[in-house]
């Protein structure tokens, strides 16, 4: 797909869809693509903005890896390692919130 053809809204929700689906890295499945990945952060984070209402969270440092997030329909379901510190999940919950 050339960048030099514009992608409406839903074309660029079916690509964000495919690339969460498919497992790639955002840089693979863009390079793949031919998508600007740069345009593809910016795209992702505007759906995300819509779907939710909410801007973009950056996830504290303390909690990657140990926390994942998956959207289930229109809610999010919350996975946390045995072990994980509490007080991570309360940076993460501050960031989200």
């Amino acid at each position: 797909m050339s960048e030099a053809k514009r992608l409406s809204r839903e074309q660029w929700r079916e690509l964000i869809g495919e690339q969460q689906e498919s497992g790639r890295t955002i840089v693979g499945f863009c390079r793949q693509r031919e998508v600007s990945v740069h345009r593809f952060h910016y795209h992702k984070r505007k759906h995300l903005e819509e779907a939710t209402g909410r801007g973009f969270r950056e996830v504290p440092d303390s909690a990657r890896g140990a926390i994942r997030l998956i959207r289930v329909g229109r809610s999010w379901q919350v996975e946390i390692e045995r072990g994980f510190d509490a007080s991570a999940l309360r940076q993460l919950l501050q960031a989200l919130g």
